[in-house]
């Protein structure tokens, strides 16, 4: 088997992993974090770290942050983003160890889909947060990237790259 074929579902296999770490975090800061402190309510319950398989199964991942995010509960935080991007993440697996041609061009193109789901899934996590959080404080309820998040997006942009690579070397005829 080509070495270079087994690079990028490496690099998708990596990004399936990754599901695991935390993508986001929601937090409070500011004023209303003060004066819920001043009443004993402990900083680290004002927090919720979402790990891919989190958004996957539209779960908030400890009691004490759906406590305190009594706004974000009901269907949950299950985007249809973060399924098809799991979907797609496991699907590159499978075909972009293709021989030839149509896995360098699977590879490319599912790490751009995977790069651009990623992307519009932190837009969506941040507009549905915000949304469900704005008759109470919204102005304190931020969103934040994690390394997860992070991670995966780098291998996905790196595995296109690669996937755009063998292409091109396909093309060449070498």
């Amino acid at each position: 088997m080509d070495k270079r074929r087994v690079l990028t579902p490496s690099l998708f296999g990596l990004a399936a992993i990754l599901f695991l770490l935390p993508f986001f975090s929601v937090s409070c800061s500011g004023e209303a974090v003060e004066q819920l402190q001043d009443v004993g309510v402990d900083r680290s319950r004002l927090r919720i770290e979402l790990t891919g398989a989190d958004l996957v199964l539209g779960r908030i991942p400890n009691r004490e942050a759906r406590a305190a995010y009594r706004e974000l509960e009901g269907p949950g935080i299950a985007h249809p983003l973060a399924i098809a991007l799991a979907a797609v993440v496991f699907g590159a697996i499978l075909l972009s160890g293709l021989p030839g041609r149509p896995g360098a061009a699977a590879a490319a193109v599912l790490g751009l889909v995977a790069f651009a789901l990623l992307m519009l899934l932190g837009w969506a996590v941040d507009k549905e947060v915000h949304e469900r959080t704005m008759r109470s404080a919204h102005e304190f309820v931020f969103v934040r990237w994690e390394e997860g998040a992070w991670a995966v997006a780098g291998l996905t942009a790196l595995a296109s790259a690669h996937g755009l690579l063998r292409v091109r070397r396909h093309e060449r005829g070498s």
